[in-house]
Protein backbone atom coordinates (compact mmCIF):
# COMPACT_ATOMS: atom_id res chain seq x y z
CA UNK A 1 0.00 0.00 0.00
CA UNK A 2 1.33 3.39 -0.85
CA UNK A 3 0.13 6.90 -0.26
CA UNK A 4 0.70 10.01 1.79
CA UNK A 5 1.00 9.86 5.56
CA UNK A 6 -2.20 9.81 7.56
CA UNK A 7 -4.26 7.80 5.07
CA UNK A 8 -4.56 4.67 7.21
CA UNK A 9 -1.92 2.45 5.59
CA UNK A 10 -0.38 1.42 8.90
CA UNK A 11 -3.76 0.79 10.51
CA UNK A 12 -4.84 -1.39 7.59
CA UNK A 13 -1.53 -3.31 7.46
CA UNK A 14 -1.62 -4.11 11.18
CA UNK A 15 -5.29 -5.09 10.92
CA UNK A 16 -4.37 -7.56 8.17
CA UNK A 17 -1.56 -8.93 10.34
CA UNK A 18 -3.87 -9.19 13.36
CA UNK A 19 -6.53 -11.08 11.41
CA UNK A 20 -3.96 -13.53 10.03
CA UNK A 21 -2.53 -14.00 13.52
CA UNK A 22 -6.06 -14.78 14.75
CA UNK A 23 -6.27 -17.40 11.98
CA UNK A 24 -3.19 -19.13 13.44
CA UNK A 25 -0.48 -17.84 11.12
CA UNK A 26 2.84 -16.57 12.45
CA UNK A 27 3.16 -12.84 11.73
CA UNK A 28 6.02 -10.37 12.16
CA UNK A 29 4.79 -6.78 12.04
CA UNK A 30 6.99 -3.74 12.50
CA UNK A 31 8.50 -0.75 10.82
CA UNK A 32 11.39 -1.17 8.42
CA UNK A 33 13.66 0.88 10.73
CA UNK A 34 12.69 -1.42 13.64
CA UNK A 35 13.50 -4.50 11.56
CA UNK A 36 16.88 -3.02 10.62
CA UNK A 37 17.58 -2.17 14.27
CA UNK A 38 16.76 -5.78 15.16
CA UNK A 39 19.27 -6.94 12.53
CA UNK A 40 21.97 -4.61 13.89
CA UNK A 41 21.39 -5.82 17.45
CA UNK A 42 21.58 -9.43 16.30
CA UNK A 43 25.20 -8.89 15.20
CA UNK A 44 26.18 -7.98 18.77
CA UNK A 45 24.17 -10.87 20.21
CA UNK A 46 25.62 -13.32 17.67
CA UNK A 47 22.10 -14.20 16.55
CA UNK A 48 22.08 -12.72 13.04
CA UNK A 49 21.36 -16.01 11.27
CA UNK A 50 18.48 -16.83 13.61
CA UNK A 51 17.02 -13.33 13.19
CA UNK A 52 17.39 -13.51 9.41
CA UNK A 53 15.65 -16.89 9.23
CA UNK A 54 12.88 -15.70 11.56
CA UNK A 55 12.05 -12.79 9.24
CA UNK A 56 12.55 -14.71 6.01
CA UNK A 57 10.48 -17.69 7.09
CA UNK A 58 7.61 -16.18 9.11
CA UNK A 59 4.21 -16.97 7.56
CA UNK A 60 3.36 -13.30 6.95
CA UNK A 61 5.73 -10.32 7.06
CA UNK A 62 4.21 -6.87 7.64
CA UNK A 63 6.66 -4.03 7.00
CA UNK A 64 5.53 -0.51 7.75
CA UNK A 65 7.17 2.69 6.44
CA UNK A 66 9.38 1.29 3.71
CA UNK A 67 11.44 4.18 2.39
CA UNK A 68 11.99 6.07 5.63
CA UNK A 69 15.23 4.19 6.27
CA UNK A 70 18.47 5.98 5.46
CA UNK A 71 19.89 4.45 2.27
CA UNK A 72 23.19 2.58 2.58
CA UNK A 73 24.76 -0.50 1.07
CA UNK A 74 24.05 -2.40 4.31
CA UNK A 75 20.37 -1.37 4.34
CA UNK A 76 19.97 -2.34 0.68
CA UNK A 77 21.55 -5.74 1.33
CA UNK A 78 19.44 -6.42 4.44
CA UNK A 79 16.18 -5.51 2.72
CA UNK A 80 17.11 -7.41 -0.42
CA UNK A 81 18.06 -10.53 1.54
CA UNK A 82 14.68 -10.73 3.26
CA UNK A 83 12.39 -9.48 0.52
CA UNK A 84 14.04 -11.31 -2.37
CA UNK A 85 13.87 -14.61 -0.48
CA UNK A 86 10.17 -14.09 0.22
CA UNK A 87 9.58 -13.03 -3.39
CA UNK A 88 11.30 -16.16 -4.75
CA UNK A 89 9.33 -18.39 -2.37
CA UNK A 90 6.02 -16.56 -3.12
CA UNK A 91 5.59 -15.77 0.58
CA UNK A 92 3.21 -12.97 1.58
CA UNK A 93 4.49 -9.52 2.51
CA UNK A 94 2.37 -6.52 3.41
CA UNK A 95 4.26 -3.26 2.87
CA UNK A 96 3.29 0.32 3.57
CA UNK A 97 5.21 3.19 2.02
CA UNK A 98 5.03 6.84 1.08
CA UNK A 99 7.00 6.01 -2.06
CA UNK A 100 5.12 6.34 -5.32
CA UNK A 101 4.02 3.28 -7.29
CA UNK A 102 3.23 5.20 -10.46
CA UNK A 103 5.61 3.02 -12.45
CA UNK A 104 8.68 5.00 -11.36
CA UNK A 105 9.29 4.21 -7.71
CA UNK A 106 11.92 6.41 -6.09
CA UNK A 107 14.95 4.29 -6.92
CA UNK A 108 17.23 6.74 -5.13
CA UNK A 109 15.58 5.65 -1.87
CA UNK A 110 15.09 1.97 -2.70
CA UNK A 111 17.09 -0.50 -4.80
CA UNK A 112 15.72 -0.91 -8.32
CA UNK A 113 15.51 -4.71 -8.04
CA UNK A 114 13.35 -4.38 -4.95
CA UNK A 115 11.21 -1.71 -6.61
CA UNK A 116 10.53 -4.09 -9.48
CA UNK A 117 9.63 -7.00 -7.21
CA UNK A 118 7.39 -4.88 -5.00
CA UNK A 119 5.63 -3.28 -7.93
CA UNK A 120 4.79 -6.70 -9.38
CA UNK A 121 2.61 -7.49 -6.37
CA UNK A 122 1.38 -3.95 -5.77
CA UNK A 123 -2.25 -3.68 -4.71
CA UNK A 124 -3.40 -0.20 -3.70
CA UNK A 125 -2.65 3.49 -3.43
CA UNK A 126 -4.52 5.20 -0.63
CA UNK A 127 -4.88 8.79 -1.74
CA UNK A 128 -7.55 10.36 0.43
CA UNK A 129 -6.77 12.99 3.06
CA UNK A 130 -4.91 12.74 6.35
CA UNK A 131 -7.28 11.20 8.95
CA UNK A 132 -5.22 12.66 11.78
CA UNK A 133 -6.08 16.25 10.89
CA UNK A 134 -9.59 15.79 9.47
Amino acid sequence: MSGPFGTGKTHLAYAIGSELLNQGLAVYAGTVPDMLTMFRASYKEDSYEATLHELRDVDVLVLDDLGVQKPSDWVTEALYTVLNYRYNEAMPVVITTNLSFDGKMDRARLDGRLCSRIQEGFIATLDWGDFRIS
